[in-house]
């Protein structure tokens, strides 16, 4: 892929708009890189939400092709470099299409449905669909002092009915 770190924009294919220059690096902390360990998702998806919304001004974030791949490139690890190839690969096909094997370019890489698309297919792949479950089991499990959440919010509800 063309490019580099030199500063100057990646070329792409005449009748493209161009990437914009970027000076200086983006501002706050980076995320935690994701490791496809769905008990992960939430808090992966708040800090880069938080991320985006900190550089919201910068170049890199406007620009939905790089910000894809910006995310992109915070997610390593054995259960999750796949899944990121193929994320890669259709988001430069995507953006950029293969004339040598026929494939067409879909969307210019401002275009909104780049992120929007990436977002569906990250949340469908790693949500963890087991958090509801897990919350009801630790609130079956909760004491208060030695008293189990039920038995706290009876006292609780009878003693609101004695006040009155």
């Amino acid at each position: 892929m063309p490019g580099g770190g030199s500063g100057n924009p990646v070329l792409l294919p005449p009748g493209r708009p161009q990437l914009p220059s970027i000076n200086g690096g983006l501002k706050g902390t980076t995320p935690t890189t994701f490791n496809g360990n769905r008990k992960n998702t939430k808090q992966f998806t708040q800090e880069f939400t938080l991320y985006q919304m900190i550089n919201q001004d910068s170049p890199m974030i406007r620009n939905t092709y790089v910000q894809t791949a910006l995310a992109l490139l915070f997610m390593r690890g054995p259960a999750i470099n796949n899944w990121v190839l193929q994320q890669t690969e259709r988001l430069y096909l995507k953006c950029n299409g293969d004339v040598s094997n026929r494939v067409t370019l879909m969307y210019q890489i401002d275009n909104e449905r780049v992120w929007m698309e990436f977002g569906y297919e990250f949340q469908h792949a790693f949500t963890d669909t087991a958090l509801e479950q897990h919350a009801y089991r630790e609130l079956a499990n909760y004491t208060i002092g030695n008293k189990m959440i039920d038995e706290y919010i009876t006292q609780f509800e009878h003693l609101l009915q004695k006040a009155g």
